[in-house]
């Protein structure tokens, strides 16, 4: 039960802060199926509980309050439980599923429609800013960016 309030927190957090922070994908192939929808993982987390939008309730739930990413007021994040573990799909994390692509792949991404098929990891803070290859279904077929 307390593992599904987390991630009930985790999603809706994930949420308000893409919606707060704002979001652009990039390089995706137009024509490819698994491409990383914004629209389906802010879906996926709508059952999911606020972010504390105050210090003290942030605190009180172990967050880090402060300005994150571009924002121009300050915001809570909180440790996912699960950052760390090895994941296929955002779906199996209570925040993204972020491959460690290397260089060449990077090069790859940029100049091919070709998706990479690769695991990733689980983010450790619920929101996550810049420009992160998130893994959906087991492929990267893009940059997915947070300011």
């Amino acid at each position: 039960m307390v593992k599904t309030q987390i991630r009930w927190m985790v999603g809706l957090g994930l949420a308000v802060g893409f919606g707060v922070l704002g979001w652009a994908y990039v390089n995706r192939p137009a024509t490819h199926k698994h491409y990383f929808d914004p629209a389906q993982l802010n879906q996926q987390m709508s059952d999911l509980p606020e972010i504390p939008d105050t210090q003290a309730m942030c605190d009180a739930v172990g967050g880090v309050w402060g300005r994150i990413g571009t924002s121009s007021k300050d915001q809570c994040n909180i440790k996912t439980s699960d950052g760390g573990y090895g994941c296929i799909d955002s779906k199996a994390c209570e925040g993204l599923c972020i491959a460690k692509l290397s260089p060449e792949q990077l090069v790859q991404l940029k100049q091919s429609d070709k998706p990479i098929q690769t695991r990733g990891e689980c983010a450790v803070w619920r929101i996550v800013v810049g420009c992160q290859p998130v893994v959906v279904e087991g492929e990267v077929a893009g940059m997915f960016c947070i300011d």
